[in-house]
């Protein structure tokens, strides 16, 4: 990950990409199934993850990603080669489409679990005899070629304290 301007740019490899498929297919009233496997060298995932603050909670978007797959290999096994031609050059645009939609379903959620254990939690502590309950949230956040950079809305709360004012 790293930050740019309005965004955290992410780059992901993936090494040895290995995917079974179940394939049946019917050609010249011949039919049959098989076991397809797609198998890529490495697949390189990227995108830029945004970031804003949503009801106290830090919340991240992925718009877009792009996925290649390098080292790309198809084995259809015992398909005839009639039918493989059918479909060859449209499997692995198939399968780096349905990654990319995996991708920018999936990560703003793992994403969003991962910043929010950033930010610190609420305590509560005896402070000078009186319970006091200390709360954080993020209140803003932006991103700079610089880094990530999250404002905080704190408050303290004091048994007894009444409209920001505690009398001893």
């Amino acid at each position: 990950i790293t930050p740019k301007a309005g965004a955290l740019a992410t780059d992901v490899t993936i090494d040895n990409v290995k995917v079974k498929l179940s394939a049946s297919y019917k050609v010249a009233c011949i039919g049959g199934s098989d076991t397809i496997t797609v198998t890529a060298s490495s697949a390189k995932l990227s995108g830029n993850l945004g970031a804003a603050v949503a009801n106290g909670k830090i919340t991240t978007t992925l718009p877009s990603a792009t996925v290649t797959l390098n080292g790309f290999s198809l084995d259809v096994g015992g398909i005839p080669s009639a039918v493989v031609d059918l479909f060859q050059s449209q499997v692995k645009t198939a399968v780096q489409n349905a990654l990319q939609k995996a991708i920018v379903g999936h990560v703003p959620s793992l994403a969003n679990q991962e910043l929010a254990g950033l930010v610190a939690k609420g305590a509560t502590a005896n402070v000078l005899g009186h319970s006091t309950k200390l709360t954080v949230a993020p209140d803003s956040v932006s991103i700079s070629a610089h880094g990530l950079y999250v404002a905080l809305d704190a408050t303290a709360l004091v048994d007894g304290g009444s409209a920001g004012a505690y009398y001893t």
